[in-house]
């Protein structure tokens, strides 16, 4: 098995949790489902080879979709991009679905090189959008960023083609609609709000508090049904309060894209129903 990293850099993102999160995932299971599988790390990391992967953001999973199916095309059109790479043409290229016309005249494939050389060229790497939807984050200050990943593109490309893995693209219930006592879940959901400034918006629909609370009674009709989950999330004590009868682990974390650094220093939970 080749070891395999995310392509992308995703707020919340789990590598830094991989050493405490994979030893607990149990060792046999019929097929993993991530519901909320952003950048992928702890998927790309496991490599299982059966699983259902889901997000609600459309751009996220087409890039999925489109690296199982093109990834060569998608190779060369990152090329292209990163020889045009300048201030003129970032916002060119970010400023695309300002035109719902324009934006839907784009190919799935276009579409998905375009989420990766914005998420390469941003600010701190962060996918963020604003309540209309469009992606709304300036470019990043680092002239020596790599846009073009063929190796990461290509060992995902495989791995997705030589596993059964379904891609989804809706509300996480849809996607645990087909969960059995036999599968494995693995929950990193966007983490409770803590301050005013906490983000929650990685698509047009913030996960608010009231999404915590129903995520926590999706999480009871797991374990009412016997199926084995994983969730990380804020170290709050709103988090612990719902979760307190399930098994919590306090974990040590930097948050790489927190833009203020004393933000960047923090704790987060694991919870577990087994």
């Amino acid at each position: 098995m080749n070891k395999l990293s995310p392509i992308l850099k995703w707020a919340g993102g789990k590598r830094q949790l991989l050493s405490h999160i994979i030893p607990l995932i149990p060792e046999t299971f019929d097929t993993y489902y991530e519901p909320f599988v952003g950048a992928g790390a702890v998927l790309l990391d496991l490599q299982p080879s059966k699983g259902v992967i889901n997000d609600t953001n459309i751009e996220l999973m087409n890039m999925y979709t489109i690296i199982k199916n093109a990834p060569k095309q998608l190779i060369e059109i990152l090329e292209f991009f990163e020889q045009q790479h300048c201030k003129e043409f970032y916002y060119q290229i970010r400023d695309l679905d300002r035109n719902e016309y324009q934006f839907n005249k784009l190919t799935d494939l276009e579409k998905a090189a375009r989420t990766i050389y914005l998420n390469r060229t941003c600010f701190n790497g962060l996918y963020r959008v604003n309540k209309q939807g469009f992606f709304n984050t300036p470019m990043g200050h680092n002239s020596s960023i790599q846009i073009v990943n063929k190796k990461g593109i290509m060992g995902i490309h495989h791995f997705l083609n030589n596993s059964d893995i379904k891609i989804l693209t809706g509300d996480y219930t849809i996607c645990l609609s087909t969960v059995t006592e036999k599968d494995f879940v693995f929950l990193d959901p966007p983490y409770y709000p803590t301050n005013y400034n906490s983000f929650v918006r990685y698509d047009v629909k913030a996960f608010d508090v009231e999404a915590q609370i129903q995520l926590k009674e999706k999480c009871d009709e797991l374990t009412k049904t016997g199926v084995r989950f994983i969730e990380t999330n804020s170290d709050c004590e709103e988090v612990r309060s719902l979760y307190t009868d399930y098994s919590i682990i306090e974990v040590d974390v930097r948050r790489s894209i927190n833009a203020q650094v004393d933000g960047r220093r923090g704790k987060e939970l694991i919870i577990c129903n087994y």
